[in-house]
């Protein structure tokens, strides 16, 4: 059969021509589902055609999405028509290279029908015969929403019964390319950043809760900061808890939060979202995440445990206060009040008169001023932690002169944000 050229579409409709025919300016959208897989080198490869697939599997919106089981969703993809192969393997001259379409059609298995529909193809494709057919019941209905020319403004499909025609929109007008393209802008800034892209669809969890989005920083800095507590190193499961109102959402994306932070002060290469897991899994940690919707003293605590290399459980946690102010209210297994800040010290000691003033004199001494500073314990007389606010990054000195002064058990100075 035939396949006939298709004229040029135009480069871009604009929405300044206000409604015309079937299009209407008010129905565009933006923002619709759509993932990219790009070879920057130009290179045609059926790898290409595995990403797009997993792509399209991670879109959370997705076109047309039906909840029928026997049929499909209306999502795909689209893939660049392969013009030397069929050029090799057709029999009948093709028009010029992006002047024609390629579709796909199941045909009968039976001799007779199969040709009937072949023919009837060759009618479909022009809609002049697809309003013919339409209009001689050989055809019992069909749906449009692609046109020779667009935007369109008349057709023989018009003014049908048995045809729908809507408007093919998909960012073709000036004002949705330029909020594409600053979309784009906006997400590529944040990739490079480091931060979480909600669109992303090669990172696991998928779109994020807005009950969430305030606690991704604080998942990246409890990380950081048990990654330090632990200065031994890590081993087996990290086990991450969502308490109280953050349970109820999936807190997988938060979990990945946690685990970037955790890998970044330790690895010589950049941690993302995207390769958090991949490198988490070279080194032997597993992320274990519970969710709990009972919080005692908080709307919200995401907590985070991990096993140092002696054996010892170290617990951190943190909740996200009115107004997104963060607080860390527990270190070292031990309860705490204190806002994270990018310079911090911790120190473990007996919990004994004359700890707070001795810090203080030897912060003074090296010039490191102290902008707050909270004190915790478990019981009169046990551990104590001090947590500390710092204006400045603390030298390994100060720490060690200060650990010895006041007989602590164990100092940590943590660049945390």
């Amino acid at each position: 059969m035939s396949v006939p050229a298709l004229p040029a579409l135009p480069h871009a409709a604009t929405a300044s021509t206000g409604t015309s025919g079937l299009y209407d300016p008010r129905f565009e959208h933006d923002a619709c589902g759509v993932a990219f897989v790009v070879d920057l080198q130009g290179r045609a490869s059926h790898d290409m055609v595995v990403k797009g697939l997993t792509a399209l599997r991670n879109l959370d919106h997705r076109g047309a999405t039906g909840a029928e089981d026997n049929v499909g969703d209306g999502a795909g993809i689209l893939l660049q028509v392969p013009d030397a192969f069929f050029r090799a393997v057709c029999d009948f001259e093709l028009p010029a290279a992006g002047t024609y379409a390629v579709g796909l059609a199941f045909l009968p298995r039976e001799r007779a029908a199969a040709d009937r529909a072949a023919a009837a193809i060759e009618r479909i494709v022009v809609e002049e015969d697809l309003a013919q057919a339409l209009r001689d019941g050989v055809i019992a209905g069909a749906a449009v929403d692609v046109f020779a020319a667009e935007p369109t403004t008349s057709s023989p499909l018009f003014g049908l019964d048995t045809a729908i025609v809507t408007p093919h929109l998909g960012a073709s007008t000036e004002e949705a390319q330029d909020k594409a393209g600053t979309q784009v802008a906006e997400f590529v800034n944040l990739a490079l950043k480091g931060e979480f892209v909600a669109s992303a669809v090669n990172v696991q969890g998928g779109p994020i809760d807005d009950r969430l989005k305030p606690y991704l920083p604080l998942g990246e800095e409890l990380g950081r900061l048990l990654t330090a507590l632990a200065d031994r190193g890590l081993t087996g499961d990290i086990t991450v808890e969502y308490l109280g109102d953050i349970a109820e959402a999936d807190g997988r994306t938060l979990g990945l939060s946690v685990l970037k932070g955790l890998l970044a002060p330790v690895c010589s290469e950049p941690v993302t979202f995207v390769n958090a897991p991949l490198i988490a899994d070279e080194r032997g940690l597993q992320v274990r995440e519970i969710s709990d919707p009972h919080s005692e003293d908080y709307v919200s605590v995401l907590r985070v445990t991990g096993i140092s290399r002696d054996g010892r459980p170290i617990r951190v946690a943190g909740t996200v206060l009115p107004g997104n102010r963060e607080r860390l209210i527990e270190v070292w297994n031990t309860p705490v009040d204190v806002e994270p800040t990018q310079h911090m010290c911790f120190f473990r000691y007996e919990d004994r008169p004359g700890i707070i003033g001795a810090v203080g004199t030897g912060f003074g001494e090296a010039g490191v001023n102290i902008a707050a500073a909270q004190v915790g314990r478990n019981a009169i007389g046990g551990e104590a932690i001090m947590a500390l606010s710092l204006d400045d990054a603390v030298p390994d000195d100060v720490l060690d002169h200060i650990v010895s002064r006041i007989g602590a058990t164990e100092g940590r100075a943590i660049t945390l944000v």
